[in-house]
């Protein structure tokens, strides 16, 4: 029997939990083989850019963000608004900062992602 399809906001809950226990494998099985993901004003596309870039980010950066809301823009878009802390690795406070992260889901993974710092 196939598991069911999580609703979109599941998916969101699930995403930002392993993002934020910096759980690479469930981060990554939360997203389409060809993601499209935004670094900087470069475009990341596949998973393995994706787990690549988040190995080598939390080598570095402990990040930390929690939801302040959710938007559905479409059957298949939303809007996560969201309150960012950036630690070292030591735990201190390098970056504060709000955020909107766009989605397009396709088949229940995320299928691209964009940025918006608000």
């Amino acid at each position: 029997m196939r598991a069911a399809t999580p609703t979109r906001h599941e998916l969101i809950a699930r995403l930002y939990d392993a993002y934020n226990d910096r759980d690479l494998e469930s981060l990554t099985a939360l997203v389409g083989e060809d993601v499209d993901w935004p670094d900087g004003d470069e475009r990341l596309h596949g998973r393995a850019a994706v787990r690549n870039y988040w190995s080598r980010q939390w080598a570095r950066l402990h990040t930390q963000d929690k939801v302040a809301g959710v938007t559905d823009l479409a059957p298949d878009r939303a809007a996560v608004r969201i309150r960012q802390v950036v630690r070292d690795l030591d735990g201190a406070i390098v970056y504060t900062g709000a955020f909107e992260h766009a989605y397009a889901f396709r088949d229940g993974l995320v299928e691209r992602m964009d940025l918006r710092k608000l």
